[in-house]
């Protein structure tokens, strides 16, 4: 069940990047750039960390902690 669930999130942020990359590139030229040419950058941002760190909290909260050595 909690593989189901954290391949369904996987999924959908993935779907989410990929719809986005042309954006991303845009952002690689600068803020400013990516604003002329209609990329909402603040909201671009704010939701690629959201939806990271999400899927980052998915991952370990399932997987469990990560050991450094």
């Amino acid at each position: 069940d909690e593989l189901i669930v954290l391949f369904v999130l996987t999924v959908a942020v993935a779907v989410y990047f990929y719809y986005h990359r042309l954006d991303f590139n845009a952002m690689v030229a600068g803020e400013e750039v990516a604003q002329s040419l209609g990329v909402k950058t603040k909201m671009l941002t704010y939701a690629t960390m959201i939806l990271s760190s999400v899927l980052a909290a998915a991952s370990i909260s399932i997987v469990g902690i990560i050991g450094f050595v």
